[in-house]
């Protein structure tokens, strides 16, 4: 938090002298007090006249004073809300596919919502609060020592008695609020998932089972909450017990001084004035330093997510991908001892098509997931033109690949957005891309242009509408690496089999393709097939050369094709 503070460290100091400002001219309402009803008992026209002036003025003063610092505090706020949101968003950019995969999407929404929302309400409101409060404490207590020691001697001790409460609900409160935090993660989660599950709800009737899981959901959270307010509650109406009996205390003793004559009325009134907004601010802090303690942990969890700082790229050199890929005894694992690749050695030429098969489970989009650094930590090597992608800039390899996924995802924005990515095409290169993918099939560029809108997830197109828009995407990009991962499973099998064979059919582009749909006609386009089984290349080579009756690559294939007859 202290970051964010030094960011705005210009707006923070106006931000301090407003706040002392607007804390003086609420102490100096009792000396104000003080004059006007001492000349009031004295029977003193003209300094009342006076005082009935300078008070006019004084509180014109005070409301634009406030105004300053209200208007400040609410900038400061934004402003360090949006940087929190931004670290935090930047923070989970930063993460690399396996560490995004760590934590439930909803958890890194209710992190940038909840938890920011909350820090919001509890810390940074509280902290101007705090900041306006201790300068409001500070005058009154120089106002009060020049009218009674006494009675601020007795205010001290009172203040000894009212810092036990802090003490005693500061760490139950900070646990409370943590667990909340939990459970409004967990809700969002929920939520999240019945409603990305909606037509699956509708489609088996899960309605009831539906609002059951999320009602049950919600009471946790409310639950778990209202725990928390509860104890809140305790703290703030012992404070304020505490605080009223001060200001009775000071009352009798002050009472007490007026006959004996050893206090003016208006010194009283000054008092009990000076004593309310004495103890109000120590209660304002007390409970304000208990609720940004409560929050503790969920800046914690902010900051581990906004610490994670980009990594050092020490001139590393560009990847080039002129002449191959080589894999050289390439192992992995995604939990210790269990490997999902074995030894796994192979070449990928440019401008070669290959194709890679086997059962599911057997590593095809590990390997693939490898090659284009989507994930790391392996065993062997990984070499683009002879070099090492550990020792090579992998957002490099990002620009050298394009990947067409079997689960497509398009943003809630344009067509155009969805394919050109906020990148600058040509018209020309927007047609041939369209026109490769089949996108200009439903979509004529001429006649409507780019700027049609995309619902969320692209609700408003089929599925093989958006598996056409997401190959134009990769297309457009013109990677000399182009992969398929089951790109062309939403398509229909005849408008599947001519997109793939129109990307057999450009000259120079490296093709690999992942593929359950074992066409021989295409296959053997192919210049190899790369058949997997349990994590290892069972067989590699042409169509012809590895398609023979004693390999495990044939078997397969018949096998699948027996089931697509049945």
């Amino acid at each position: 938090m202290k970051k964010y503070l030094k960011q705005n460290k210009g707006l923070v100091l106006i931000t301090t002298i407003l706040g002392g400002l607007s804390g003086a001219s609420t102490a100096l309402i009792a000396l104000l007090l003080q004059k006007i009803i001492d000349a009031a008992t004295n029977g003193d026209f003209s300094t009342f006249e006076n005082m009935m002036y300078l008070s006019i003025i004084f509180f014109l003063g005070m409301g634009l004073v406030k105004y300053l610092y209200s208007l400040c505090g609410k900038q400061l706020i934004k402003k360090i809300v949006y940087s929190m949101r931004s670290d935090v968003f930047l923070g989970v950019m930063r993460k690399n596919h396996q560490e995004f995969a760590e934590k439930n999407t909803a958890s890194y929404l209710s992190i940038v919502t909840n938890d920011v929302k909350a820090i919001e309400e509890n810390f940074l409101q509280p902290l101007l609060l705090c900041l306006q409060n201790a300068f409001v404490f500070v005058f009154a207590l120089v106002i009060l020592l020049t009218l009674s020691p006494i009675i601020t001697l007795s205010l001290f001790g009172c203040l000894i008695i009212m810092s036990v409460v802090p003490a005693l609900f500061g760490k139950p409160l900070q646990t409370k609020q943590e667990k909340t935090s939990v459970q409004a993660s967990l809700f969002t989660e929920k939520s999240k998932d019945l409603f990305s599950g909606f037509e699956v709800i509708k489609d088996y009737e899960m309605e009831s089972d539906s609002t059951n899981e999320f009602e049950k959901s919600n009471t946790s959270l409310v639950k778990t909450k209202f725990s928390f307010d509860k104890l809140l509650a305790v703290n703030e109406a012992l404070s304020e017990v505490i605080a009223m009996g001060t200001i009775f205390l000071v009352i009798f003793i002050g009472s007490y001084q007026v006959l004996h004559q050893e206090m003016t009325l208006g010194s009283l009134v000054a008092i009990v004035q000076l004593t309310s907004i004495f103890i109000s601010p120590v209660i304002m802090i007390m409970q304000n330093t208990t609720k940004m303690k409560s929050v503790g942990p969920l800046i914690a969890k902010v900051e581990e997510l906004t610490v994670k700082k980009i990594e050092e790229t020490v001139a590393l050199p560009q990847p080039t991908f002129s002449d191959k890929i080589v894999c050289k005894n390439l192992t992995f694992s995604y939990k210790e001892n269990q490997p999902v690749l074995s030894n796994i050695n192979l070449i990928f030429e440019k401008g070669k098509k290959y194709a890679v098969v086997g059962p599911s489970g057997s590593g095809k989009s590990t390997m693939i997931n490898l090659l284009t650094s989507t994930l790391t930590n392996y065993d062997g090597e990984i070499l683009y033109d002879n070099q090492e992608i550990r020792k090579i800039d992998k957002k490099g390899i990002k620009n050298l690949c394009s990947i067409i996924h079997q689960n497509v995802y398009l943003f809630n924005t344009t067509i155009a957005h969805n394919i050109c990515l906020s990148k600058t095409y040509t018209e020309k290169e927007q047609k041939l891309a369209m026109a490769a993918s089949g996108v200009s099939q439903f979509i004529d560029i001429d006649e409507t242009g780019l700027d049609i809108p995309v619902k969320e997830n692209g609700s408003n197109f089929s599925g093989g509408q958006k598996q056409r828009i997401v190959m134009a995407r990769a297309l457009i990009r013109k990677s000399p690496l182009l992969v398929l991962d089951e790109g062309t499973s939403a398509l229909d099998m005849q408008t599947a089999y001519q997109v793939e064979k129109d990307l057999l059919d450009i000259p120079e582009q490296t093709l690999i393709t992942i593929t359950h749909k074992l066409d021989q006609n295409l296959l053997s386009q192919y210049d190899s097939i790369i058949f997997m089984e349990d994590g290892k290349v069972v067989d590699a080579g042409s169509f012809n050369k590895i398609y023979q009756p004693t390999s495990r690559f044939y078997q397969f294939m018949n096998i699948e094709n027996e089931l697509k007859e049945v």
